[in-house]
């Protein structure tokens, strides 16, 4: 009956969870060493995933919630979004070394990156709260413990990440990696972005308008 099968499901998921989540964190540390070539960044950025791991499932525990078909997007969701705060945060650091040293190089990456991750982590915050108002229960907790990891995983980029590299920089300036080619198409991309804004906005809302008609 339907509760065999979700049953059934819901172990099959988990243990396809624990197959794949293990890779995933090891093509994780693969592209990380691809973009920084440097272990104490590596380090630090896995260091944010664990913590925010743990935290975002002893929320599931405390929220009295389970492991099911919904809730197993949970941990590569908070995985993803961890990292990419980390990166952000790191990469922009490594910028800022190159010109001053390491404690004046944190106070200004955590000004001029703070604003828009808060950003990225608020509307995606929103995003999965609105879900706690389904009336499917495996939903509800999906979208609570969602966003309630995604503010942790904010939380822990912008405290212990600058906080390790205030008492130990990690970064050496002499030692700036060469852009790799992914790099430079990204810069091109973003400066076309920059210079044809009008022609991205006007794209975007005809877009939206054809999804609308045709929906």
């Amino acid at each position: 009956g339907n509760t065999v099968f979700s049953y059934s499901l819901s172990d099959y998921m988990q243990r396809d969870l624990a197959t794949f989540l293990p890779l995933v964190l090891i093509l994780i540390f693969i592209v990380l060493y691809v973009i920084f070539r440097s272990l104490p960044f590596i380090a630090l950025s896995m260091s944010v995933v664990f913590v925010s791991l743990v935290w975002t499932m002893s929320a599931l525990y405390l929220e009295r919630g389970s492991m099911n078909n919904f809730t197993t997007i949970i941990p590569p969701l908070i995985i993803i979004l961890s990292i990419a705060y980390s990166i952000h945060l790191l990469s922009e650091y490594r910028k800022e070394c190159a010109s001053s040293n390491a404690k004046k190089a944190i106070s200004s990456t955590v000004k001029k990156v703070l604003a828009p991750c808060f950003l990225s982590s608020i509307t995606d915050i929103v995003g999965f709260a609105s879900l706690s108002i389904s009336k499917i229960p495996a939903m509800k907790d999906l979208g609570i413990v969602s966003a309630i990891g995604i503010g942790f995983a904010f939380i822990i980029t912008f405290s212990l990440l600058p906080a390790i590299l205030t008492l130990y920089p990690v970064y050496n300036s002499r030692s700036t990696p060469k852009l790799l080619p992914t790099n430079k198409i990204l810069i091109r991309i973003a400066d076309f972005s920059a210079h044809h804004k009008i022609l991205i906005l006007f794209s975007s809302i005809m877009i939206i308008i054809l999804s609308l008609f045709f929906a």
